[in-house]
C-alpha cells in the first residue's frame, strides 16, 4: 500500500471511529434466579461468583462479582463461569456493560453571568414573577393554600447530594438515600478540586432547601422530604440504574433525574432490560399501587441538534419530562425539541438571562444552576406541592392535572397548535408553564381518572414515503377500546445506511401533527432503528378514530453514498387512554368543552369566553376570541388574551392595555409624569404626578395614600404631615409642632410676653413652663415627664458612653410583670394576681414545694406536691405539665378518657377498661383478657395445661370420683373434685350429658338420641334413624330393619318410582324435586329454612314460626329465641356484652346486675349492689353503672353522693371538687365556681380559668393590650381595643403631656413615646410584640391579621394560628400529628422520639411502638398478631398455629413443628351428677 493510500485509510478510520462508542464490559453480571437468595448464594459459588444482593426492588434480580475477571475490559467475558447459563434455576443472566450517562446542565460559558455571593429569596426571579417574567409558575400561591411539601418523599437521582449542607440537612430522608457506586447508605458526593459532583446537591435545593432559616434559598417544596441516590459517579450500568429506580418504592414519592444518554446529536439509547423493569415495577407497585412519579429532564443537546425521541428515558410514557424555558419566555439555547415534552418549569439559557440559585456542594449556594438539570427538580417540586394536596393521585392523574395546568403564556415557539382536545401544545415546551397553584386546585377535588387501555394495531408494510392506517381504537375489542387518548407510540424497525438523514411526523385523525424525529447532522450510524418506540403526548384528549399518518422523509446529507437506501421493516401503533371521559367527574378541560359522541365537525361551535365581543371565536379560551369586548392585552410572540380591566402597570388606550412608566402601578398614560398610584418603593408626588424614592423637602409623606403632599406651617423647612414641622428655617427653632424665635438654652418662647422664658427645674430644654424635651442631671424621661424615680410598671435605663440615647429614661416594663428591674419577661419584681415570681419570670401559680418548681426547658411534671422527671403507672401528663390519674383500672393510658392497657381481669372497650365476668359455662383465659367457653356439659371449669413428658400427669386427692377408660390404647384418669386440677397427655373431650328419661348423667347417648349442645341434654334422633347425630332424617349414623343409609337419610331397601309424578322426601309437604333440599313447604312439627330443608329445629339465631312454616331470623342479638320478641340466648361479645333482661338482649342491665349474659334481680329491698361492687352504685333502689348529672360515684360505699350545689358535675363532695358549674354565670376557677373573675383577671375560653389581663387594661376579654374592655382613669380605648391616653395627633405621631404631637419611631404607625419599645401599631411587613415592631415574629407567636405577633396555642412551638391544628411545630414534650401538637398519636401511628412527630405505623400494624414489622401492638383488620415478637403476618409461620377468636399466631409446644391447636385444655369440675353410682 502507498503512503498515501495509508494516509488516507488512517484519516478516514478515524473519522469512523469518533461515531463508533467503544463497549465497555465490567466483571458484574445481573441474574435472574428462582428459588430465593440461598439458591442464588449456591449458584453463584459454584461458578466463582460472589452474590452482591438483590438488584433495587426487583424480586429474583442478583448482582453477581467475579473477582477473577478484570473489572473492565473491551472483551466480553467467557470462560467455565459461562456455564452458569446451564443452570436450570437461571432465567436470565446479562454482563454489565458501562453505559454513558451525563448531567444536564447548562455548559455554555457564563462568565458575564451576574454572582451572588450571599444569595437571598429575593435573587430566584422564578417564583416570584411579579416584576421578573410575565407568566408566573404560582408556587406562592399554592404555598397561600397552605402546601409546602409536607408528607411528600422525593429522591434525586444523581451523583450524590450534601446531606449535611445547613439549607438541607434539616430535610433530609437518610430512608431515601442510598450510594449504589459504593453500596453503602451514605450519599455524600466524592469531593475533588473541580466540584464536578455538585450537580446532585444543586437539583436538591430547588426541590426542598430549608425555609425561614437564613440561608441560601427556599426550595419549592421547602417542607418535603429529600433524599439522594449516588449512581452517577461511577460505571454505569443496567443495574445500577435499576437499583436506584426502584429504591424504597413504597416510601419514595417522586424521583428526579437530570441525567440521561450523552445529548451529542447521535446517540440512540435507553434503559436497559433492568431499569425498563424498573420504571414499570414503579407505575404499577409503587406508592402502594398508585405508581412512582419519574420526573426526567427532557434534554440539553439543543447546540448538537439533538432529538430527545431518541432518549428512551424521557420517551417513556412512565416519566415527565419536562423542557426549560428563560425569563423572557424564549427558547434556551440548549433546549432539545419533541413530542414527548409534557410540560415546562424555567431556567437560565439566553445571553439576559439569570441562573437558578440553589444549595452547592461544600455547604455554598450558587446562582449558576441552569439547563433541563433545573427545570426537572423545579417540576418535582411543584409536583410535591400537589401530592400534599391530594397523596391519593396515581400516576396517571399527576399527568393529566399537568396536562390540565399547563400555560401556554408568553412563551414564543412557532409551532403552537391547538389539538383536537382544545390543549395548546408546542414540540419545545409540551403543553406550556406548570403552574403549582393550579395544579393544587385540580388535586384538592380530584377523582382518579377512569382505567388505562392499551390499543396495539400492527400496520401491514408498503413500500412509499406517506403511510396512512385508518385506525377503529380497537372499538371491536372491549378490554382495549381507547375512545380518548392519552400517550401514542409508534414502534417502528428501520434500516438505513446513515440514520441522521431522517425525519418522521405523524399526524393524528384531528390533523395534530407530531414531530418524532428531525434531521440529525451528526448522526452517521447504520444501526437504523430496531423496535424503537416514538411517543408523542401531543394528542391528549383527542379521539383516535381516524386516518393515522406516518411521514418518513429521507434526506441525503452529502457524506452518504447516494445509491444506499433505507427501508421500514415494520411499524405498530400503540394508542394509550381510557374507553370513557377521563374527566367525567370533573370540570371540562381547560381549553375545550366536552364533544358529543358524534361530533367530527373541526369548527368551533362552541360557547366563547364573556370577553369576547359579538364577533365570536375559535375555541373556549379568551385568547381565542375574534376582538375583545374590553381590553385585550398582546404578547411578544404576537398571540393575545382578552380582559376585562388592564393588570396593573397597564392602561387602556382604544381597548389595547399598554405599559406605564417602569416605576408607575397605574397611570393614565406612558410618560412619567402621567402615573396614579407608585410601585412598592416609590411614592406619588401629588403636584407633578411621577413616582419618587423619596420625599423633597418641603413635603411629606401621607403612608394612608402612598403620597408626598406639601408641608403648610409658616418657616418649616421639613414636615410629617400637613400641621407638624420637624425643621425649620434660620433664626427660628422647633417648638412642638411649629417653628418660634429661638432661646437659649434651658429657656423656651412664650407667645404671650413674646419673650424667652426659663423652663421648670426639672427639665434641662423645653418647649413650656413643665413640658420638658430633656431632663437636667438626676432626672429621668417618664412619658414626657422628667421624674427623679420611675414610677410601678417602668424601669430605670441610665445613660452610659455606649448608649446612642442622649437621655436617661423610664421604659414600660413586659406585660407580664406588675413592676421589674430591666427589659423582658425574665426581670420582674412584683407579678400580678394568680402569678408567681421564679427566678424573675411570672409564671402561673403552682403547688410545687419550694425548690421543686420545673425549670423552663426542663420536661419535669407536677405530682402529689411534688416535681417528677416521669409520671408513675396509671398517670398521665397534661400539656401544663401534671401528672394526672388514668380511668379506673388502666394500667396506661394517654388521657383521662382514653386507656391503652388495663389490669388483670379488666378488657379494653373504646379507651375504657371494663370487668371481665364470665358466666356460667365459662373460663378466665389468662394470656388474653377474655372468657372462653368450657366443655359441653360443664357449667364451672378451670384451665390446665398439658405436658408432653409424661404419660399421666394429675394431682391426686382424698375422697375424689375416679373414671378410668381408655383411648387407642392409653389410659386416661378424670377425678373430679371441686377446685382440683387434672392434667392428661393428649386433648380429649369427655362429654358429659344429661339423660332425661332416667335422670342421670352418661358418657354417651343411647340409640335413638344424640347429645344436644345447646340443652345438653340427649335429644331423640328422627324416627327413621337407629342412631344419629342430629334430629334431622339426613343426621341418621345407622337405620332400622327394612331401610338402608343413603348420604345420611335411612330409605327403604326397594325404593321405586312409576309414573310422571314422584314422591316428596318425607320431610317436605309440597316440593320440586325429590331431595331433602328441594322442599316448598314442610309437614307439621318442620320449618323451611334457607336451604329450602325442611328442619325440626332452625339454625342459631333464628325460630320456627308456626304461622309461615318457615325459618323466621331473631330479634338483633339473640342466639336462641321462642320467637320474634322473646329471646332465650344473647349473643357472646366481648368488647360490646348484650345481657338477657325480660325477653330482650340489652347492653346495660336497667335492673338488677349482670351474671354471665344474663341481668340478676337484686334481692327484695336491697340497700347495696353486693354483686356489682366494681363498676355499680346503688342510687335511689336501683343499682347503675354511672351517675347522674350532679352526682359523683363513692367507690368506696358503692353509693351516688350529691355534689355540691356550686356544681353542675363534680369528683368529690367539696365546692372545689366542681367540673362545671351549675350557674351558667360562673366561671370554674382552680376546681371552684365563682362568681365573675377577680379584677384585672378574665375567663379563658379553652381552659375555662381566670387568667391576667394585660397591665393597660382595667376589665379584659383576653391576654393581650387590643383585649380591654375597659381602661384605668386618664386613659381612653382607641380603635384597636387598646387602653392609650386620648389624643388627635395623626398617625407615626403620639400626644406628649402638654398635647403636643411628635413623630414616633420609625418602626411605629401609632406609638406612646418616641422609642423603639413604645409602639402601639406597626408599619407595613413589621408586627407589634411587647409596645415593639419587629421584622418576624419569634417562636411562640404568629403574624395576626392586626399585624401584631399573637400567640400561638400552648402546644405549639412555632405555628400560624391560634388554634391547635394550626402548629408548624411542637413543644419539646409533644409530639406533631398532622398539623396539630399531640401528647398521643392517633390510631396507625406512634409517637418517634427521634422527628417528634407522629410517624405512620408499619403497613401491617393497627397501633404500633415504632416504625419497623417488628414493633406492632396490635394489626390492621385481615392480619394476625404474634405477641412475643410484635410482629403482624398474613399467614402463622411454623411452630404457631392460628386463634381464630382472638386473631393471633400463638407458639405450638416445643416439641412441635406444626399444631393446630392450643396446650391449654379446659376441666370441667363442677358437674350435676344424679346418679353418682354410675362413676
Amino acid at each position: 500500500m502507498s503512503p498515501t493510500a495509508l494516509f488516507l485509510y488512517a484519516f478516514l478510520l478515524g473519522i469512523g471511529l469518533q461515531f463508533v462508542q467503544t463497549k465497555i464490559y465490567t466483571n458484574r453480571w445481573a441474574v435472574k434466579i428462582t428459588g430465593g437468595p440461598d439458591v442464588a448464594d449456591l449458584i453463584a459459588g459454584k461458578y466463582g461468583f460472589v452474590n452482591m444482593g438483590q438488584i433495587g426492588g426487583l424480586v429474583d434480580h442478583y448482582q453477581f462479582q467475579h473477582s477473577g475477571i478484570i473489572k473492565r475490559s473491551t472483551i466480553k467475558s467467557r470462560g467455565k463461569h459461562s456455564l452458569i447459563t446451564t443452570e436450570t434455576k437461571v432465567k436470565w443472566i446479562q454482563q454489565q456493560m458501562v453505559q454513558k450517562r451525563v448531567k444536564r446542565t447548562d455548559t455554555m460559558d457564563q462568565a458575564d453571568t451576574a454572582s451572588f455571593n450571599d444569595p437571598k429569596w429575593d435573587s430566584m426571579w422564578y417564583i416570584h414573577c411579579d416584576h421578573n417574567c410575565l407568566t408566573d409558575m404560582n408556587i406562592q400561591a399554592a404555598w397561600r393554600r397552605g402546601y409546602t411539601g409536607k408528607g411528600v418523599v422525593v429522591s434525586i437521582l444523581d451523583d450524590g447530594i450534601e446531606r449535611q449542607h445547613p439549607d438541607l440537612k434539616q430535610n433530609y430522608d437518610a430512608r431515601a438515600s442510598y450510594d449504589v457506586n459504593d453500596n453503602d447508605p451514605d450519599p455524600t458526593p466524592r469531593y475533588d478540586a473541580t466540584n464536578e459532583n455538585k450537580h446532585g446537591t444543586r437539583c436538591a435545593g430547588v426541590v426542598a432547601a430549608s425555609a425561614n432559616n437564613s440561608l441560601c434559598i427556599v426550595g419549592i417544596a421547602y417542607n418535603a422530604k429529600i433524599g439522594g441516590v449516588r449512581m452517577l459517579d461511577g460505571d454505569m450500568t443496567d443495574m445500577v440504574e435499576a437499583q436506584s429506580l426502584s429504591l424504597k418504592q413504597q416510601y419514595i414519592d417522586i424521583y428526579s433525574s437530570s441525567w440521561g444518554p450523552d445529548d451529542d446529536g447521535r446517540t440512540v439509547d435507553g434503559p436497559g432490560p433492568l431499569a425498563r423493569l424498573a420504571l414499570e415495577n414503579g407505575i404499577r407497585k409503587g406508592r402502594k399501587g398508585r405508581g412512582s412519579i419519574f420526573v426526567w429532564a427532557s434534554g440539553n443537546g439543543g447546540q448538537s441538534q439533538d432529538h430527545c425521541s431518541c432518549d428512551g428515558y424521557t420517551n417513556s410514557i412512565y416519566t415527565i419530562s419536562v423542557g426549560s424555558t428563560t425569563q423572557s419566555g424564549r427558547k434556551p439555547w440548549y433546549l432539545e425539541e419533541c413530542s414527548s415534552t409534557l410540560a415546562t418549569t424555567y431556567s437560565s439559557g439566553d445571553s439576559h438571562s439569570l441562573g437558578v440559585v440553589t444549595t452547592d456542594l461544600r455547604q455554598r449556594c450558587t446562582d449558576e444552576h441552569s439547563g433541563t438539570s433545573a427545570s426537572a427538580p423545579m417540576a418535582a417540586g411543584i409536583i410535591a406541592l400537589t401530592l400534599e394536596a391530594n397523596p391519593a393521585l396515581t400516576w396517571r392523574d399527576v399527568q393529566h392535572i399537568v396536562v390540565k395546568t399547563s400555560r401556554r403564556g408568553h412563551l414564543s415557539a412557532s409551532d403552537w397548535q391547538s389539538n383536537g382536545a382544545g390543549y395548546d401544545v408546542s414540540h419545545l415546551y409540551g403543553f406550556g408553564l406548570m403552574d403549582a397553584e393550579a395544579m393544587v386546585k385540580e388535586a384538592e377535588t380530584w377523582k382518579q381518572v377512569t382505567p388505562q387501555y392499551v390499543c396495539e394495531e400492527n400496520i401491514v408494510q408498503t413500500a412509499r414515503e406517506f403511510y396512512m392506517f385508518k385506525s377503529s381504537g380497537c372499538s371491536s375489542q372491549r378490554l382495549q377500546q381507547v375512545v380518548y387518548l392519552e400517550h401514542v407510540v409508534v414502534r417502528v424497525t428501520i434500516t438505513h445506511p446513515h440514520r441522521g438523514d431522517l425525519s418522521i411526523t405523524l399526524t393524528s385523525p384531528s390533523g395534530t401533527r407530531s414531530q418524532l424525529l428531525t434531521n440529525r447532522p451528526n448522526d452517521h450510524s447504520s444501526e437504523g432503528f430496531l423496535k424503537w418506540e416514538f411517543m408523542t403526548t401531543h394528542c391528549w384528549g383527542e379521539r383516535p378514530a381516524g386516518d393515522w399518518i406516518l411521514d418518513i422523509r429521507d434526506s441525503p446529507s452529502p457524506r452518504r453514498n447516494s445509491r444506499l437506501q433505507g427501508k421500514l421493516v415494520e411499524w405498530s401503533l400503540v394508542l394509550y387512554g381510557t374507553s370513557t371521559h377521563p374527566y367525567i367527574r370533573h370540570e371540562q378541560p381547560r381549553s375545550a368543552p366536552l364533544l358529543p359522541e358524534d361530533d367530527t365537525t373541526e369548527e368551533y361551535n362552541g360557547s366563547c369566553d364573556p370577553e369576547c365581543s359579538e364577533d365570536g371565536c375559535e375555541g373556549p379560551g379568551p385568547h381565542q376570541c375574534v376582538s375583545c369586548l374590553h381590553f385585550f392585552l398582546k404578547f411578544k410572540n404576537n398571540t393575545r388574551t382578552c380582559l376585562s380591566k388592564c393588570p396593573s402597570g397597564y392602561w387602556g388606550d382604544k381597548k389595547r392595555c399598554k405599559k406605564c412608566y417602569s416605576s408607575c402601578k397605574s397611570c393614565l398614560g406612558s410618560r412619567s409624569d402621567q402615573c396614579t398610584a407608585c410601585k412598592s418603593g416609590y411614592h406619588l408626588n401629588e403636584e407633578k404626578n411621577n413616582c419618587v424614592t423619596n420625599c423633597e423637602d418641603g413635603y411629606y409623606l401621607y403612608h394612608e395614600e402612598n403620597v408626598c403632599r406639601k408641608c403648610s406651617i409658616e418657616n418649616c423647612m421639613k414636615c410629617t404631615s400637613a400641621s407638624i414641622c420637624t425643621e425649620c428655617s434660620d433664626g427660628t427653632s422647633l417648638v412642638g409642632n411649629r417653628c418660634q424665635k429661638s432661646c437659649e438654652v434651658g429657656r423656651y418662647y412664650s407667645e404671650p410676653e413674646d419673650s424667652c422664658e426659663p423652663c421648670h427645674p426639672a427639665c434641662a430644654t423645653c418647649a413650656g413652663l413643665e413640658s420638658c424635651n430633656r431632663c437636667a442631671e438626676g432626672y429621668l424621661m417618664e412619658n414626657w415627664r422628667c421624674v427623679s424615680s420611675c414610677s410601678q410598671g417602668f424601669y430605670a435605663v441610665q445613660l452610659n458612653s455606649d448608649s446612642t440615647d442622649t437621655q436617661s429614661t423610664c421604659k414600660r416594663c413586659d406585660a407580664s410583670c406588675l413592676a421589674c428591674v430591666g427589659p423582658g419577661k425574665e426581670n420582674c419584681s412584683e407579678c400580678v394576681d394568680g402569678h408567681t415570681l421564679l427566678d424573675g419570670v411570672c409564671v402561673l401559680s403552682h403547688n410545687c414545694v419550694d425548690g421543686k418548681f420545673y425549670k423552663f426547658g426542663v420536661d419535669r411534671y407536677l405530682y402529689r406536691g411534688e416535681c417528677v422527671e416521669v409520671c408513675p403507672q396509671a398517670h398521665f401528663h397534661t400539656v401544663l405539665k401534671a401528672c394526672e390519674p388514668c380511668p379506673s383500672h388502666c394500667k396506661l393510658c394517654s388521657s383521662a378518657t382514653h386507656c391503652i392497657r388495663c389490669e388483670d381481669s379488666f378488657y379494653i372497650n373504646d379507651g375504657v377498661c371494663n370487668k371481665l365476668e364470665c358466666g356460667e359455662g365459662e373460663v378466665e383465659d389468662p394470656e388474653y383478657d377474655d372468657c372462653m367457653s368450657c366443655e359441653e356439659g360443664c357449667n364451672k371449669c378451670v384451665l390446665c395445661k398439658f405436658s408432653i413428658l409424661s404419660v399421666l400427669c394429675f394431682i391426686k386427692a382424698n375422697n375424689t370420683i375416679t373414671i378410668t377408660y381408655t383411648v387407642h390404647g392409653v389410659s386416661f384418669v378424670l377425678e373430679h373434685m371441686a377446685d382440683v386440677c387434672v392434667c392428661c397427655c393428649h386433648i380429649v373431650h369427655v362429654f358429659i350429658i344429661l339423660y332425661p328419661p332416667d335422670g342421670k348423667c352418661v358418657r354417651e347417648c343411647p340409640d335413638g338420641f344424640y347429645g344436644d349442645e345447646d340443652s345438653q341434654e340427649c335429644e331423640e334422633c328422627h324416627s327413621d334413624c337407629r342412631k344419629c347425630s342430629g334430629p334431622e332424617d339426613s343426621d341418621c349414623d345407622s337405620c332400622g330393619d327394612g331401610f338402608t343409609l343413603d348420604n345420611g337419610a335411612c330409605v327403604p331397601e326397594q325404593d321405586v318410582y312409576d309414573g310422571e309424578c314422584e314422591d316428596c322426601h318425607t320431610s317436605c309437604e309440597s316440593c320440586w324435586g325429590k331431595m331433602k333440599t328441594q322442599c316448598n313447604t314442610c309437614i307439621k312439627g318442620r320449618y323451611l329454612n334457607a336451604d329450602q330443608m325442611c328442619v325440626v329445629r332452625c339454625p342459631t339465631g333464628s325460630f320456627g314460626s308456626k304461622e309461615s312454616g318457615h325459618c323466621e331470623t331473631c330479634p338483633q342479638g339473640c342466639a336462641q329465641c321462642q320467637d320474634e320478641q322473646l329471646c332465650t340466648r344473647c349473643q357472646a361479645a366481648r368488647k360490646s356484652p348484650l345481657y338477657l333482661q325480660a325477653g330482650q338482649c340489652v347492653r346495660k342491665c336497667t335492673r338488677g346486675y349482670p351474671v354471665g349474659q344474663v341481668c340478676k334481680s337484686c334481692a327484695s329491698g336491697c340497700t347495696s349492689c353486693e354483686n356489682a361492687t366494681h363498676y355499680f352504685f346503688l342510687h335511689v333502689g336501683q343499682c347503675i353503672v354511672v351517675c347522674p348529672d350532679g352526682f359523683f360515684e363513692d367507690t368506696d360505699q358503692g353509693f351516688c353522693e350529691r355534689c355540691h350545689a356550686d356544681c353542675e358535675l363534680c369528683d368529690g363532695p367539696e365546692p372545689n371538687n366542681c367540673d362545671s358549674c351549675s350557674d351558667t354565670d360562673h366561671t370554674l376557677h382552680n376546681g371552684a365556681c365563682l362568681a365573675p373573675c377577680p379584677a384585672h383577671t378574665y375567663r379563658d375560653s379553652r381552659s375555662g380559668e381566670c387568667m391576667a389581663c394585660d397591665s393597660s387594661c382595667l376589665t379584659c376579654s383576653g391576654p393581650h393590650d387590643t383585649s380591654c374592655t375597659s381602661c384605668p382613669e386618664g386613659m381612653a380605648m382607641d380603635a384597636h381595643g387598646r387602653c392609650a391616653t386620648p389624643t388627635t395627633c395623626p398617625s407615626h405621631h403620639y400626644s406628649n403631656q402638654d398635647g403636643e404631637c411628635h413623630l414616633c419611631h420609625k418602626y411605629c404607625h401609632e406609638c406612646s413615646g418616641p422609642h423603639q419599645d413604645q409602639c402601639l401599631s406597626c408599619n407595613q411587613n413589621h408586627y407589634l410584640l411587647n409596645g415593639s415592631c419587629v421584622n418576624q415574629c419569634p417562636d411562640e407567636y404568629f403574624r395576626g391579621e392586626t399585624q401584631r405577633c399573637e400567640p400561638c396555642h400552648p402546644n405549639c412551638l412555632t405555628c400560624m394560628g391560634r388554634h391547635s391544628h394550626e402548629c408548624l411545630s411542637c413543644r419539646a414534650h409533644l409530639y406533631r400529628d398532622a398539623k396539630e401538637c399531640v401528647d398521643t398519636c392517633r390510631s396507625g401511628h406512634y409517637a418517634s422520639a427521634v422527628s417528634r412527630m407522629c410517624e405512620r405505623c408499619h403497613e401491617s400494624c393497627g397501633e404500633c411502638l415504632q416504625d419497623s414489622a417488628d414493633g406492632c401492638v396490635s394489626c390492621r383488620e385481615g392480619m394476625l398478631f404474634i405477641r412475643k415478637q410484635g410482629r403482624c403476618v398474613s399467614y402463622c409461620p411454623e411452630a404457631y398455629y392460628h386463634d381464630i377468636h382472638h386473631k393471633t399466631c400463638e407458639a405450638c409446644h416445643l416439641s412441635c413443628r406444626t399444631c393446630t391447636g392450643t396446650v391449654w385444655k379446659k376441666l370441667c369440675i363442677a358437674v350435676t351428677v344424679l346418679k353418682p353410682e354410675v362413676f
